[in-house]
């Protein structure tokens, strides 16, 4: 049992004490003070606890902001997976033959689980400096494993544990969690999230990864008493491209609806003067701007989004209602004129109402452009330059596709020729009853209690609009955008549920001044703890920061200089932060900092950081 706790241990133990004898100390004096200090509750033990910076439901743009800050420390490309797993029966995992399970899938994400294009990676050449992301779940699978759930020999305790001297947190990994007694020992646990983290210089292996553990949990049946689950950023953006590609063609069918529309609404009494074909020839032109708006924009290098196909119905529409703009235009023109005045009075009058209309477009979605949440900068970029592209179209191919046909409202010749009828009188009759219709509805619209009527709903509509302004709640979780049975909308729920026990709250810190000054490292401190004791705080076992056993490794390596008692009063140097983040470096991607500013010992060495500590029953 003590082989299997020392191989995952061995990381966390030998570096920082190898540290520490390469500065002069003796393994007698680190020895007696690593039992002073067994009880110093962040002393190393911090070092496998799992970071957590989850998807909550606000702020989002916080968590965009933080995940995209920090990833770019040090690598390119960062990709950030989540993975519940859970008994099939939803019963307890806390079993024999459903640990034996749990434990050889645990091992196959991170050592089988390769990229074979040409690469062949598995997880572990992948993943630093997050590797130890999940030791202390390991550590206490290896536990479960190889001891009796009923014994007294080792307790596994909630939220956190001790073992080995080092207090470990149990409650990032393990959740639904049945405890005993007054030590609040686990009997059961029906719950676990382990979080992996990629870093690589390119995105193909993350990828070839990301599919293999979605098969591996989803399709491979590999291990038929658990049920795993698999959610990261990228399978949302798939999710989201696989409902845009689902929507695209109900673009198809309103155009076909559209055109149907278009060639009824163009029939006249005259056979002659219909134009339900140039109707249905102008409907495609907003295609046509449609294609050229996404080869033009996509050419700047700005990424096609589900949410643009929303723009093709948007331009489909104003591309319709300026083909009746520009046929409405064209039958109030001189019949006696030729062709091209009669086409530059329809140009002149229809430019007119057109023009304006994108002009409202452009200045409408122009200011979108300047909006600071990407998917709406995207979208009103796109719906602006497709606005202007439809104009300058139908400016110009739609007039000139009427010039070719009209020559046919005076070939009188051809429609005796022609089988149907040079009248269509339904459309005479429905002409005279939509102008009765429309004199009774100007008197009505001018009498007295019409204008009362109208102005009170004007101002239950201004009321009911501010009001719903007021009031309005946005989301846009996968879970409003996906279809309700697609894979990703069932981890989230059953994410949401699972993490009300205790999900992590992530905190930026910039520019944290001189830490030198007591004061300043007091007032640090103390914004550390407003979080730990905040409304539904998890508390202070569930906050991980590099501060504290930064403290401790000073105080530490102070002890060891030492022959006397345990002295607990030092100063703090910024010198020894590289060193530091050498032996632990879990803390290294939660940190940013300036290594020849360090070297000066100058407050200019930590630039910022990020902490985290845990809240509960927040999870929407």
């Amino acid at each position: 049992m003590h082989t299997h706790i020392l191989r995952h241990f061995d990381e966390f133990l030998r570096k920082p004490f190898k540290s520490l004898l390469a500065k002069g100390g003796s393994c007698r004096k680190l020895f007696h003070n690593a039992v002073v200090h067994r009880k110093i509750r962040t002393l190393y033990g911090e070092i496998l606890l799992q970071s957590r910076i989850v998807h909550r439901e606000e702020p989002k743009k916080v968590y965009r902001r933080v995940m995209h800050y920090y990833s770019n420390l040090v690598f390119r490309f960062l990709r950030f997976h989540q993975v519940l797993i859970r008994a099939k029966d939803g019963q307890s995992l806390l079993r024999l033959e459903h640990l034996k399970q749990l434990s050889a899938l645990t091992r196959e994400i991170v050592t089988n689980l390769t990229d074979t294009n040409g690469t062949n990676l598995t997880y572990s050449d992948m993943c630093e400096p997050y590797c130890e992301k999940n030791s202390a779940f390991y550590t206490i699978l290896n536990i479960f494993e190889t001891t009796d759930s009923n014994s007294s020999s080792i307790e596994i305790t909630y939220p956190t544990t001790e073992i080995l001297g080092r207090q470990i947190l149990v409650a990032n990994n393990l959740f639904n969690i049945t405890t005993e007694g007054p030590s609040n020992k686990i009997v059961a646990f029906n719950s676990v999230v382990l979080r992996y983290y990629l870093t690589h210089s390119t995105e193909k292996p993350m990828i070839a990864f990301e599919d293999k553990l979605v098969n591996l949990h989803y399709d491979s049946n590999k291990y038929p008493l658990l049920e795993g689950q698999a959610g990261s950023d990228n399978l949302v953006a798939k999710e989201v491209r696989r409902l845009g590609a689902t929507t695209a063609p109900y673009l198809g069918i309103s155009l076909v609806l559209l055109c149907i529309f278009l060639s009824l609404c163009s029939l006249k009494y005259r056979r002659r003067d219909s134009k339900p074909i140039e109707a249905c020839l102008g409907a495609l032109i907003p295609v046509l701007s449609g294609i050229t708006t996404i080869g033009m924009v996509s050419a700047t290098g700005l990424a096609f989004q589900s949410i643009i196909v929303s723009t093709l119905f948007l331009v489909l529409a104003i591309g319709i209602d300026d083909v009746f703009v520009i046929l409405a235009a064209w039958h109030r023109t001189d019949k006696s004129l030729d062709i091209p005045e009669r086409i530059a009075y329809t140009v002149k009058e229809a430019g007119c109402s057109m023009t304006v209309t994108t002009i409202t477009n452009l200045v409408s979605f122009g200011n979108g452009v300047l909006s600071t949440t990407p998917v709406l900068q995207t979208f009103a970029i796109y719906s602006s330059v497709a606005s202007v592209v439809c104009y300058i179209y139908q400016l110009i191919i739609f007039p000139a596709i009427i010039a070719i046909t009209a020559p046919r409202e005076y070939q009188i010749e051809d429609e005796k020729k022609s089988c149907l009828p040079e009248e269509f009188y339904i459309v005479g009759k429905m002409s005279a009853v939509a102008d009765v219709i429309w004199k009774k509805l100007a008197v009505i619209v001018g009498s007295s209690w019409m204008r009362i009527l109208t102005i009170s709903i004007l101002i239950g509509y201004w009321y009911l609009a501010a009001f719903g302004v007021y009031t309005m709640e946005t989301d846009l979780s996968i879970q409003k955008m996906a279809y309700k049975d697609a894979r990703i909308v069932k981890f989230k729920d059953d994410m949401d549920v699972t993490l009300k026990e205790m999900q992590s709250v992530a905190v930026l810190v910039h520019n944290p001044q001189d830490l030198r000054d007591p004061s300043t490292l007091g007032r640090l401190k103390n914004l550390i703890y407003d979080f730990e004791t905040a409304t539904y705080s998890f508390g202070e076992s569930s906050t991980i920061c590099w501060l504290q056993p930064y403290l401790d490794f000073l105080n530490f390596y102070t002890d060891s200089e030492e022959e006397d008692a345990v002295s607990t009063h030092f100063n703090f140097t910024y010198k020894d932060i590289p060193s530091f983040l050498s032996s632990q470096t879990y803390f290294k991607p939660m940190l940013r900092i300036n290594e020849e500013k360090c070297s000066a010992n100058v407050p200019e060495c930590v630039e910022s950081f990020i902490f985290t500590t845990g809240f509960t029953t927040v999870v929407k």
